[in-house]
């Protein structure tokens, strides 16, 4: 059973009151940037992953379509006299659809970049929470995790990819009410480059297998 690899601290990690369960990825967001060093590997080879201690990490899970795109603007440069356009990169990008049984109205201020004191909740016999949506909370960055669990033939041990922001801004879109699926919405990611981290994103891999080239 995979269980959850890069979130660690003494804080909270709040899962959605969902019920859908699948062996797919999910997804972290908040908390704060770990560095963790691993001590018995040659050189310095340093991972990243979320601390929830001050700061609590908010879950979804379970999405089959997510799909991180480069977001790129074309430039012109010069060789030797001659013109040549050039691509730089700006950032990442990914947007999903969120749908009312895998997140909650307090996972929704976060993603929506909702104030905290528009979101309010009441419980006992009640069980009621509103969110009242008004604007954008410009400046909200949330470090954000992409972990996915897998298994490999002939080893029982844990395997997991994932893709770490450092920073990126989260925004909803349209929420269409259908018969069927209820409300859903979307929910758009956008990874900037971090100078702290000196980059947009970082891929890592813990796997079983020692991964090498083959000779041909």
């Amino acid at each position: 059973m995979a269980s959850v690899t890069l979130v660690t601290g003494s804080g909270t990690t709040r899962l959605g009151q969902g019920h859908r369960m699948a062996d797919l990825p999910w997804i972290f967001i908040g908390g704060e940037v770990s560095t963790h060093s691993i001590a018995t590997a040659t050189g310095d080879f340093v991972y990243y992953e979320l601390d929830n201690s001050v700061l609590p990490v908010y879950r979804l899970q379970c999405y089959d379509d997510i799909q991180i795109s480069p977001q790129t603007s074309d430039y012109e440069k010069y060789c030797n006299g001659v013109k040549v356009m050039g691509k730089k990169l700006e950032g990442f990008q990914t947007t999903f659809r969120l749908t009312d049984d895998t997140v909650d109205l307090e996972q929704l201020r976060v993603l929506s970049r909702q104030p905290s004191e528009n979101y309010d909740r009441v419980g006992g016999i009640h069980n009621m929470e509103k969110l009242l949506m008004d604007n954008f909370e410009e400046d909200t960055i949330w470090p954000v995790v992409f972990e996915h669990h897998y298994k490999q033939d002939g080893s029982d041990v844990d395997q997991w990819a994932a893709i770490l922001a450092f920073e990126a801004k989260l925004s909803i879109g349209d929420i269409p009410i259908d018969p069927v699926e209820g409300w859903t919405t979307t929910i758009t990611i956008d990874i900037q480059r971090s100078t702290t981290y000196n980059g947009y994103l970082i891929m890592q891999r813990r796997d079983s297998t020692q991964i090498t080239g083959n000779t041909v």
